[in-house]
């Protein structure tokens, strides 16, 4: 418990804070969680090493052209003009990226880049579309950790945190911007599910995470849209696509998380709450799709 209690927002020693991605796998494992975040255990290796790394690479390189290329802009207006040519721009751009990222040694890294250059077009003619917009922030908590003091009980202040992609604003509306790779999932049926270990709900929990995030932290904020931009070339659905909420015919979209705030808050705290309850124990889960541990959990190698 002393090793939990670290991240207590007051935590007198080791100060830590609990992120989208510490909370999705304590729901898909609370074993891996336990090992990771607690007894701090390095990620092993094993046969999906390579793969998760090209990913984790080709995530990292979109996520770094976008920060570097908006940079300048940061608390600015962002006009479509001004997005056009920063595209006509972007082969000599992206080489200086993909200079900073070559040390790494990722098999097909060049490749990558290709790939990451053509997903970043994809980005920027989105917001074209959606331009002009004024841009908030860039990879908001990473200089500084952005983190609030989320109180569960009277026992218990936890601190959270985590780095939002991107925070834009345009006629009132501040989106919060989560970049995602692939065809993730943008729709919910309720906040209940958003705590289910299915890999669906890993991007509208996250997203989820940092709208309450910065809702707390900023409460006189009055309109916020949780946003996921698809970097995927081959998406199915829309690039930029709001979060859904419900089903059937009561399906919408989730235009203020402030209406679902306080339901968000709940769900949020009771899962909190499992994780200190010292009768709750880390159990092994066969939901693992990825083990980290696969010496310890063997399941999802």
């Amino acid at each position: 418990m002393e090793k939990l209690n670290q991240f207590l927002f007051n935590a007198p020693k080791k100060a830590r804070y609990l992120t989208p991605s510490a909370l999705s796998l304590y729901i898909t494992c609370p074993f891996c969680f336990y090992l990771r975040y607690i007894e701090e255990l390095p990620k092993e290796k094993n046969k999906m090493e390579i793969d998760q790394a090209q990913k984790i690479y080709l995530g990292e390189w979109i996520h770094r052209t976008m920060e570097w290329i908006y940079r300048p802009f940061e608390g600015k207006m962002l006009s479509k003009s001004i997005i056009e040519k920063i595209y006509a721009q972007l082969d000599q751009k992206a080489e200086k990226v993909s200079q900073s990222f070559r040390k790494n040694g990722i098999p097909g890294e060049k490749i990558i880049a290709q790939v990451g250059k053509e997903c970043v077009k994809h980005l920027l003619k989105e917001d074209m579309h959606h331009a002009p917009f004024s841009i908030v922030a860039l990879e908001h908590g990473k200089k500084e950790p952005f983190l609030i003091n989320f109180k569960v009980n009277n026992a218990h202040q936890i601190a959270l945190g985590g780095i939002i992609d991107r925070i834009d604003k345009k006629s009132g509306i501040l989106r919060i911007i989560d970049y995602k790779s692939g065809n993730p999932a943008f729709h919910i049926t309720s906040m209940e599910e958003v705590m289910h270990p299915s890999p669906n709900h890993r991007v509208p929990r996250q997203l989820l995470f940092y709208s309450f995030l910065f809702s707390q932290k900023y409460p006189e904020t009055s309109i916020i849209l949780p946003t996921l931009m698809g970097t995927s070339l081959g998406r199915k659905k829309e690039g930029t696509t709001p979060l859904y909420y419900g089903k059937g015919v009561d399906k919408k979209i989730m235009h203020n998380f402030k209406d679902y705030e306080s339901n968000f808050e709940k769900i949020l705290k009771k899962l909190l709450e499992s994780i200190w309850d010292p009768k709750i124990p880390f159990k092994a889960s066969d939901q693992v799709h990825f083990s980290p541990y696969p010496s310890f959990c063997p399941h999802g190698q």
